[in-house]
């Protein structure tokens, strides 16, 4: 799978890092409200790669209660791509990562992401999309145990 940003305008908006900043920082605030506790770093690492593929978005459950295991067998071919998409856009994550980390949107410690945000609303549908989708997965994975969980269950390595 390629990641061709120079053909699509749209594609290259929601890759850049101020977007993939807000992302992590609005997910990182919707984590811990449903936790209570701050977001694992890695689950940056998968949480992006989702929220911005558009077949993914559509095919994310409704609810934050549903379990993961059971999306997985429901969308194997979305699975069994994410470890690529997952690696591809592993740079992207970093630099939304330090993008957030300079603006003051995110504070990492130890292992963890702390948004410094509150609720937003971005200009454009697409946009929104994938804010909706990240603020989901995030609660999604704030109840389907640790990151290390997550990843086995998505097929994703660290």
């Amino acid at each position: 799978m390629t990641v061709d940003l120079t053909s699509h305008s749209e594609e290259a908006a929601l890759f850049n890092p101020a977007f993939v900043g807000l992302l992590l920082a609005a997910s990182a605030r919707e984590y811990a409200i449903a936790s209570g506790d701050r977001m694992p770093f890695s689950i940056a690492f998968v949480l992006i790669p989702m929220a911005l593929h558009a077949g993914t978005r559509a095919a994310l459950p409704g609810r934050a209660n549903a379990h993961i295991s059971k999306w997985v067998l429901d969308n194997p071919v979305l699975q069994a791509d994410l470890p690529e998409r997952a690696s591809l856009l592993r740079e992207t994550v970093r630099a939304g990562l330090r993008y957030a980390v300079r603006s003051g949107s995110i504070e990492i410690t130890g292992w963890e992401l702390r948004s410094r945000i509150g609720r937003v609303q971005l200009p454009t549908r697409d946009a929104n999309e994938c804010l909706s989708s990240a603020r989901l997965l995030a609660r999604w994975f704030s109840r389907s145990g640790g990151a290390e969980d997550i990843y086995l269950t998505l097929g994703v390595r660290p």
